[in-house]
């Protein structure tokens, strides 16, 4: 599918009633990227052990993992991270979206991907060859919380939880903060600061890349640095939010807040990646604010510490 056409078919479904589940319903049957396949799951399942692994070495040491608190925002569909997060002994966890996005469908197809690829997961998050079958279906919101500990809530406002001050103990962020506008990131982190307890661990996985390259191989990851900021409002709706931040914005603003950082793990691109990068008209926004290395950069990862 090319991206321009995805682009503004969600441009239409972000300003349209019941916009959000025709996308839901445009990812499953049209483009198929929904739900995931295993490469992606199994990607997740990664992320969340890098998390928990992150809060282990930087966080409170001798930890019960079965009375810890865990929070996140962003949590979305299918909440493969947070079931990670079950099956590794993490039985309290609150999960936000700023609108109700969690699918049950896709929740159980989770649990089934846990269920098929069980030794896999096994490998990855060393939890124990019974990984898979710990996990039973679902059939409501509330079920989810009685099952797995984990408490949703939508529409939640990530700036302002309504959570109590110093009362969790670890906050993971996956693939998240590129999508949120710039000028509430800043809010967004001091409000984490506020929740956590002393000694909490918050960490980050960002992607900076273009997300359409997902749907349109004809691009590159680069794509959008060609456009203007006027120009690329035309196609960056609120369903498919993308900020264009780069990784030297976020150390910035990380720097602005009480965080302390314990790690700072830009990927390191690739020749590939920067022969890609040459191939497109970079906009004069873009010219002037950062180098060939900032801008080649495609994810990164933080772990921040209060």
């Amino acid at each position: 599918m090319k991206w321009k056409f995805k682009a503004l078919t969600q441009q239409v479904f972000s300003h349209v009633p019941l916009g959000e589940n025709m996308n839901y319903f445009a990812q499953k049957y049209v483009t198929r990227s929904l739900p995931v396949d295993k490469n992606a799951f199994l990607n997740k399942v990664a992320e969340a052990k890098r998390n928990l692994d992150a809060f282990s070495h930087h966080g409170p040491t001798n930890s019960d993992r079965g009375q810890l608190v865990f929070y996140e925002f962003g949590a979305r569909w299918d909440m493969i991270v947070p079931l990670s997060y079950y099956l590794m002994g993490i039985r309290h966890q609150i999960l936000i979206d700023i609108r109700p996005l969690v699918r049950l469908e896709l929740i159980n197809d989770s649990i089934a991907k846990f269920q098929r690829y069980s030794s896999d997961v096994q490998t990855i998050l060393s939890a124990g060859a019974d990984a898979g079958s710990r996990l039973a279906q679902v059939d409501s919101v509330k079920q989810i919380k009685e099952q797995f500990g984990i408490e949703y809530r939508a529409p939640c406002d990530a700036r302002d939880t309504h959570i109590g001050a110093g009362t969790i103990d670890f906050i993971s962020s996956t693939a998240t903060l590129e999508h949120i506008p710039a000028k509430d990131i800043l809010p967004i982190f001091n409000e984490c600061y506020r929740i956590l307890g002393d000694g909490g661990i918050m960490t980050c996985y960002i992607g900076y890349y273009d997300h359409y390259s997902y749907f349109d191989l004809s691009i590159t990851p680069y794509n959008f640095y060609q456009y203007s900021s006027s120009a690329w409002r035309l196609f960056n709706c609120s369903l498919h939010y993308q900020n264009r931040l780069r990784h030297k914005d976020f150390v910035n603003m990380i720097q602005d807040t009480r965080f302390s950082i314990a790690e700072d793990v830009p990927t390191a691109p690739t020749p590939a990646d920067m022969r890609a990068l040459e191939t497109v008209r970079l906009h004069s926004d873009f010219k002037q604010d950062y180098q060939a290395a900032d801008l080649a950069i495609q994810t990164g990862f933080f772990v921040l510490k209060k």
